[in-house]
């Protein structure tokens, strides 16, 4: 396997994310019509609500064109992972961009509620503050983002260990420990002792892999699991060969 793109936008999956992105884009719309002729200029929160709603509609806009022109996904690839080299197998990013975008999104607005709340006084308290705790997880996300402790789904080969990427933070287990390496229908489990950095809790949504595992999601990756498996194991398996 070489460093081209490979595995295909399976059809299936692709017609039910377009519609899922229409969806967004129609209901985004029609929300912003509804608030932006409906509703008096003057309710700023309202109109902020507005302009967030168009925001997400844009968005899902221009991830179902990125849908549309993406054919391949990445393939195994050269990279540098703790500052050493890897290589590895990287997830097609425009489904992350587009959560960590919405993301953002939500924290303008749920700060111009928020403020505007604050700036209304204690009487609307029971308002404004579970908006400013929203706005903080939110902003949390982010920032997790820009830290390196949410990531895009990836699978990394250094000198020393096997590095798993996902919104669930970084996973490794050193190479000389893995016990097994174990594909499915969607992905693969690599077995060994793990050592985890990611999310504190309470920002850990699709942390689905149990301790002494890596779960790794091939869905939007170039290379099938099974594959991924056999290249892996291969890899591994060189490392076990003695040297002359």
């Amino acid at each position: 396997m070489g460093d081209a793109e490979t595995t295909s936008y399976d059809r299936r999956a692709r017609r039910a994310d377009l519609g899922a992105d229409l969806a967004i884009l129609v209901v985004g719309l029609a929300g912003a019509a509804v608030i932006l002729t409906q509703v008096p200029a003057d309710v700023v929160a309202m109109q902020a609500l507005a302009v967030y709603a168009l925001f997400a509609a844009l968005g899902a806009g221009v991830l179902a064109v990125a849908r549309l022109r993406t054919r391949t996904f990445p393939g195994l690839r050269e990279a540098t992972v703790d500052g050493r080299p890897a290589r590895g197998v990287r997830a097609w990013s425009g489904p992350f961009v587009h959560s960590v975008s919405l993301d953002v999104g939500l924290v303008a607005l749920g700060a111009v509620v928020s403020s505007i709340g604050v700036a209304s006084g204690s009487a609307w308290a029971a308002l404004w503050v579970p908006a400013l705790v929203a706005t903080a997880w939110f902003a949390v996300r982010v920032v997790l983002v820009l830290v390196g402790r949410r990531r895009v789904d990836a699978l990394w080969l250094t000198d020393q260990h096997v590095v798993h990427d996902s919104a669930a933070g970084r996973a490794r287990i050193p190479r000389t420990d893995v016990e097994s390496v174990r594909p499915w229908s969607g992905g693969l489990f690599v077995d060994g002792p793990t050592s985890r950095s990611g999310p504190p809790l309470g920002f850990r949504a699709g942390a689905r892999a149990r301790p002494g595992e890596l779960r790794v999601d091939t869905s939007l990756m170039g290379v099938g699991p099974h594959d991924l498996a056999a290249w892996l194991r291969a890899q591994l398996d060189d490392d076990a060969r003695p040297r002359r």
